[in-house]
Protein backbone atom coordinates (compact mmCIF):
# COMPACT_ATOMS: atom_id res chain seq x y z
CA UNK A 1 0.00 0.00 0.00
CA UNK A 2 2.72 2.25 0.79
CA UNK A 3 4.41 1.39 -2.40
CA UNK A 4 1.28 2.41 -4.35
CA UNK A 5 0.76 5.45 -2.57
CA UNK A 6 4.91 6.70 -3.33
CA UNK A 7 4.62 5.41 -6.56
CA UNK A 8 1.56 7.93 -7.35
CA UNK A 9 3.20 10.92 -5.77
CA UNK A 10 5.81 10.60 -7.83
CA UNK A 11 3.67 10.02 -11.03
CA UNK A 12 1.51 13.42 -9.94
CA UNK A 13 4.62 15.40 -9.14
CA UNK A 14 6.00 14.41 -12.85
CA UNK A 15 9.10 12.68 -10.84
CA UNK A 16 8.44 9.58 -12.09
CA UNK A 17 10.68 9.53 -15.26
CA UNK A 18 10.99 5.95 -15.63
CA UNK A 19 8.21 3.98 -13.90
CA UNK A 20 4.74 4.13 -15.48
CA UNK A 21 1.80 5.64 -13.94
CA UNK A 22 -0.13 2.56 -11.95
CA UNK A 23 -3.90 1.59 -12.08
CA UNK A 24 -5.94 1.48 -8.49
CA UNK A 25 -7.28 -1.59 -7.92
CA UNK A 26 -10.77 0.10 -9.22
CA UNK A 27 -8.93 -0.31 -12.61
CA UNK A 28 -8.24 3.55 -13.08
CA UNK A 29 -5.03 5.05 -13.26
CA UNK A 30 -4.01 7.10 -10.14
CA UNK A 31 -1.98 9.38 -12.41
CA UNK A 32 -5.51 11.21 -12.75
CA UNK A 33 -6.04 11.05 -9.08
CA UNK A 34 -9.65 10.09 -8.79
CA UNK A 35 -12.96 11.70 -9.93
CA UNK A 36 -13.14 15.77 -9.35
CA UNK A 37 -9.59 16.39 -11.28
CA UNK A 38 -9.53 19.01 -14.11
CA UNK A 39 -7.39 19.26 -17.14
CA UNK A 40 -6.23 21.51 -19.86
CA UNK A 41 -4.99 19.74 -22.88
CA UNK A 42 -2.97 21.52 -25.87
CA UNK A 43 -1.97 21.61 -29.19
CA UNK A 44 -0.05 24.42 -31.19
CA UNK A 45 1.25 24.73 -34.99
CA UNK A 46 4.17 26.38 -36.35
CA UNK A 47 2.40 29.69 -36.12
CA UNK A 48 1.24 31.28 -32.67
CA UNK A 49 -1.99 32.02 -34.07
CA UNK A 50 -3.00 28.19 -34.97
CA UNK A 51 -3.91 26.35 -31.55
CA UNK A 52 -6.51 24.38 -29.92
CA UNK A 53 -6.83 24.07 -26.18
CA UNK A 54 -9.42 22.24 -24.76
CA UNK A 55 -10.50 21.63 -21.04
CA UNK A 56 -12.34 19.42 -18.51
CA UNK A 57 -13.73 20.06 -15.23
CA UNK A 58 -14.64 16.96 -13.92
CA UNK A 59 -16.28 18.70 -10.69
CA UNK A 60 -18.38 20.60 -12.51
CA UNK A 61 -19.03 18.88 -16.14
CA UNK A 62 -17.65 21.41 -17.83
CA UNK A 63 -16.12 21.33 -21.49
CA UNK A 64 -14.56 24.19 -23.00
CA UNK A 65 -12.30 25.49 -26.66
CA UNK A 66 -10.54 27.86 -27.11
CA UNK A 67 -9.30 27.10 -31.18
CA UNK A 68 -7.95 29.51 -33.05
CA UNK A 69 -7.64 28.46 -36.54
CA UNK A 70 -5.55 30.60 -39.61
CA UNK A 71 -6.75 27.49 -41.59
CA UNK A 72 -10.50 27.63 -41.20
CA UNK A 73 -11.31 28.03 -44.58
CA UNK A 74 -8.90 25.97 -46.15
CA UNK A 75 -6.69 28.50 -47.35
CA UNK A 76 -4.44 30.55 -44.93
CA UNK A 77 -5.88 33.91 -42.94
CA UNK A 78 -4.39 37.28 -41.87
CA UNK A 79 -6.57 36.51 -38.73
CA UNK A 80 -7.56 33.03 -37.45
CA UNK A 81 -11.09 31.89 -36.66
CA UNK A 82 -11.72 31.82 -33.09
CA UNK A 83 -14.21 29.91 -31.52
CA UNK A 84 -14.50 29.69 -27.20
CA UNK A 85 -17.24 27.55 -25.72
CA UNK A 86 -18.31 25.86 -23.59
CA UNK A 87 -20.56 22.88 -23.13
CA UNK A 88 -22.00 20.88 -19.61
CA UNK A 89 -22.29 17.65 -19.57
CA UNK A 90 -25.62 16.14 -17.77
CA UNK A 91 -24.11 13.48 -14.97
CA UNK A 92 -24.49 10.66 -16.86
CA UNK A 93 -22.36 11.70 -20.00
CA UNK A 94 -19.88 13.39 -17.14
CA UNK A 95 -19.16 9.55 -15.70
CA UNK A 96 -18.75 7.99 -18.94
CA UNK A 97 -16.06 10.88 -19.99
CA UNK A 98 -14.27 10.29 -16.35
CA UNK A 99 -14.62 6.54 -16.84
CA UNK A 100 -13.27 6.58 -19.93
CA UNK A 101 -10.41 8.98 -18.98
CA UNK A 102 -8.99 7.57 -15.75
CA UNK A 103 -8.86 4.42 -17.68
CA UNK A 104 -6.11 5.55 -19.78
CA UNK A 105 -2.40 5.40 -18.27
CA UNK A 106 0.22 7.51 -19.31
CA UNK A 107 3.45 5.59 -20.30
CA UNK A 108 6.61 6.52 -19.03
CA UNK A 109 8.14 8.73 -22.19
CA UNK A 110 4.43 10.38 -22.01
CA UNK A 111 5.59 11.80 -18.28
CA UNK A 112 9.07 12.89 -19.60
CA UNK A 113 9.97 16.39 -19.61
CA UNK A 114 8.11 18.60 -22.51
CA UNK A 115 12.12 19.55 -23.22
CA UNK A 116 12.91 15.90 -24.00
CA UNK A 117 14.08 14.43 -27.05
CA UNK A 118 11.14 13.70 -29.79
CA UNK A 119 8.73 15.30 -28.12
CA UNK A 120 5.30 17.02 -29.54
CA UNK A 121 3.46 19.78 -29.88
CA UNK A 122 0.20 18.13 -27.97
CA UNK A 123 0.58 18.63 -24.11
CA UNK A 124 -1.92 17.50 -21.11
CA UNK A 125 -1.89 18.94 -17.87
CA UNK A 126 -4.06 17.36 -15.18
CA UNK A 127 -5.27 18.73 -11.68
CA UNK A 128 -6.06 16.42 -9.45
CA UNK A 129 -8.79 17.24 -6.47
CA UNK A 130 -6.05 17.81 -4.16
CA UNK A 131 -4.03 19.99 -5.96
CA UNK A 132 -1.43 18.35 -7.25
CA UNK A 133 -0.50 18.81 -11.29
CA UNK A 134 0.89 15.85 -13.19
CA UNK A 135 1.82 16.50 -17.30
CA UNK A 136 1.53 14.52 -20.44
CA UNK A 137 2.90 14.91 -23.82
CA UNK A 138 2.76 13.10 -27.14
CA UNK A 139 5.43 10.62 -27.91
CA UNK A 140 5.38 9.53 -31.19
CA UNK A 141 4.94 5.60 -31.29
CA UNK A 142 4.58 5.36 -27.80
CA UNK A 143 1.31 3.11 -27.48
CA UNK A 144 -0.44 4.80 -24.58
CA UNK A 145 -1.08 7.84 -26.34
CA UNK A 146 -2.85 9.52 -23.63
CA UNK A 147 -2.28 13.14 -24.35
CA UNK A 148 -3.78 13.09 -28.32
CA UNK A 149 -7.01 10.55 -27.22
CA UNK A 150 -7.96 13.10 -24.04
CA UNK A 151 -7.28 15.54 -26.95
CA UNK A 152 -9.44 13.84 -29.85
CA UNK A 153 -11.96 12.66 -26.83
CA UNK A 154 -12.93 16.31 -25.93
CA UNK A 155 -13.06 17.66 -29.66
CA UNK A 156 -16.06 15.72 -30.15
CA UNK A 157 -17.93 18.38 -28.06
CA UNK A 158 -17.45 20.85 -30.50
CA UNK A 159 -18.40 19.66 -34.24
CA UNK A 160 -17.79 23.20 -35.45
CA UNK A 161 -14.25 22.81 -35.31
CA UNK A 162 -11.76 22.06 -38.71
CA UNK A 163 -10.61 18.68 -38.10
CA UNK A 164 -6.78 19.00 -38.78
Amino acid sequence: MTRHILLATMVLLGCARNVPASRSSAGACEYWGGRGFSLTVRSGGSHALQFRELGYDDATGVVRVHDSDLFATGVEAKEPRVTKRTVTLAPADRDSLSNELTAWCPAPEELESAEAMGGGTTMLEVRTAQGTKARARFVPNVGADVARKTFRRLERYFPELRVP
